[in-house]
């Protein structure tokens, strides 16, 4: 039974690896930075970097090999993504709170209107990414899109850390059976 049921996913994960197209480039942060530019309100240059380095951040052995940023309130990310106007789009993204960061709020603009908030209170627990996804109609052939971090108390240099960020039209997007694996 269990052969079947392996089967069945291995199945699922290849025809949805058929259908879906990621358009979000370098979502995974696989090649550091490239494709994303780092964004601030106040006009003042910040670096963001890349890491692998997984147990610094007290990420669980599951996380060798993942690629994530850590983002903060000083800076956010953004992508302009090649739409079709008038078509629902599905935006995912993974994310970890780190560990006496305190409260937090993700926000994420589509062409520079906000269209989701997800709010993250202090928590000690840590070594896990959730996953979180939102609709959005495309309405120009080409979509802006922002992730950054707003924090509501605690330290601003602490923020998420955030990887596997994907976005497909709305018809061919599972992001629960992407996430699985």
């Amino acid at each position: 039974m269990s052969k079947i049921l392996l089967s069945l996913s291995l199945f699922l994960v290849l025809a949805f690896s058929a259908q879906a197209q990621n358009i979000v480039k370098n979502g995974s942060f696989k090649s550091g930075l490239s494709n994303w530019k780092i964004s601030t309100d106040n006009q003042k240059e910040i670096k963001l970097g890349v890491s692998t380095d997984y147990a610094s951040y007290g990420l669980s052995d599951s996380h060798i090999g993942m690629s994530f940023v850590h983002l903060n309130s000083q800076a956010g990310l953004e992508q302009s993504l090649a739409t079709t106007v008038g078509e629902d789009y599905v935006l995912g993204f993974g994310f970890s709170h780190l560990p006496s960061a305190g409260d937090k709020q993700i926000i994420v603009n589509v062409d520079g209107k906000p269209v989701y908030t997800y709010t993250i209170k202090q928590n000690e627990a840590r070594g896990f990414f959730q996953h979180k996804s939102f609709t959005f109609k495309a309405q120009k052939a080409e979509t802006n899109v922002r992730i950054y971090i707003v924090s509501l108390g605690g330290d601003e240099k602490k923020g998420i850390l955030l990887s596997d960020v994907i976005c497909d039209v709305e018809a061919a997007a599972d992001l629960k059976l992407y996430y699985s694996y």
